[in-house]
């Protein structure tokens, strides 16, 4: 699975109108963004996100960011202004990052710019046409480009969006009460009673707390599998069959299910119980039934006490998957759930998934997926 990365600030600059760009790269020596790690943003009526805890030095000494096979690179104008450079497919797009209070205005140059008489003087030697889908393409010296990107005012730019930013979730932050963000596949190794298992994974016990709340034959059916990066944790696959409600929850409580090197696992993506189901997705076809609406409401009340849930007679199914907002932002526009998650397993997006079935007579199968 690969490292966790957002594309969605690479699709920020292009769905601008009205802006420019070079085949003539400005920014050769980036500099690290400072106003935080991880960006909700706004742009255009299209919610969107980036993920910067991943800088890459450069030859030149620089800093830039690579989101698959584009980079970005930020150039400070000013303690709050800077000059976006989006390198892709051999064209380098330009825009602006204004920090101003607690949020960031994303800026595009106003398509008269180059004819502002107070830009004139700055784009006298360079050639402007017009581009695919409403860009205007700069010909010129790199310095000259550069000089009119840098020397740009304000009153040239107008707001197309707006971002949040915050830090990133710290390194060793726990996943579990076992694991860390930075947990190492070594360190998980040295964990008594953790042994290898298969595709190089690691299998982990219960605490000494869980254990003892579980039957012989319930430990017989439990299984705690972990994948890794070099670095951290990849992936955490628990599975528990034929477990009693009381039994899945003292599991339940054993891995804590904290937070994603991204932020919490706090936004709900899809929700099931027996046969009502919410796809946050696709709420808005929905909205106008009172009665979905109703019996939505009653199972998320009732899935609220998770032990009472199990134990009911007529429990069969609970499943809900959970995405820190960031992932969230990143899914938006896609026509479900279940697409959703596709992308977000493909992409290594951080996200919760657990699944409840009945089993038998006071017992049932639980499977947790978690992908910080």
């Amino acid at each position: 699975m690969k490292r966790f990365q957002i594309a969605a600030l690479a699709a920020m600059l292009p769905v601008l109108t009205g802006c420019y760009q070079s085949k003539t790269s400005v920014i050769e020596d980036g500099v690290a963004l400072p106003f935080g790690d991880v960006a909700s943003c706004r742009i255009n009526g299209k919610t969107v996100s980036a993920d910067f805890t991943k800088p890459v030095k450069t030859a030149a000494g620089g800093v830039t960011y690579r989101i698959g096979n584009e980079v970005l690179a930020f150039k400070r104008i000013s303690d709050t202004l800077y000059l976006t450079q989006l390198a892709t497919s051999g064209v380098y797009k330009f825009g602006y990052l204004l920090k101003h209070g607690d949020a960031v205005d994303v800026l595009s140059l106003k398509p008269e710019a180059a004819a502002d008489a107070s830009n004139q003087s700055r784009a006298a030697n360079i050639l402007f046409k017009p581009a695919s889908d409403d860009w205007t393409e700069m010909v010129g010296d790199r310095a000259e480009i550069e000089a009119f990107l840098m020397g740009a005012k304000l009153g040239a730019m107008r707001s197309v969006g707006e971002c949040k930013f915050r830090k990133a979730v710290p390194a060793d932050a726990p996943i579990t009460k076992l694991l860390r963000l930075s947990t190492t596949r070594e360190q998980a190794l040295k964990i008594p009673g953790a042994e290898e298992c298969e595709l190089g994974d690691v299998c982990l016990p219960l605490t000494a707390a869980a254990a003892a709340r579980l039957s012989p034959a319930e430990k017989a059916g439990f299984r705690y599998q972990v994948a890794f990066d070099p670095d951290r944790v990849q992936s955490v696959k628990i599975v528990a069959r034929a477990v009693s409600p009381a039994s899945a929850l003292a599991i339940s409580d054993d891995l804590g299910m904290g937070v994603s090197r991204v932020g919490p696992y706090d936004t709900l993506l899809a929700f099931a119980l027996n046969g009502v189901e919410l796809d946050m997705l696709r709420v808005k076809e929905h909205a106008g039934d009172a009665k979905w609406v109703e019996r939505v409401k009653h199972a998320t009340e009732r899935a609220k006490d998770i032990q009472a849930m199990m134990a009911s007679p007529e429990f069969r199914l609970f499943r809900s998957t959970l995405i820190p907002a960031e992932t969230l932002a990143a899914v938006q526009g896609l026509p479900s759930a279940d697409r959703a998650l596709t992308q977000v397993r493909q992409s290594g997006s951080p996200y919760v998934r657990m699944i409840i079935t009945r089993s038998g007579t006071d017992r049932v199968d639980v499977t947790t997926e978690i992908v910080p």
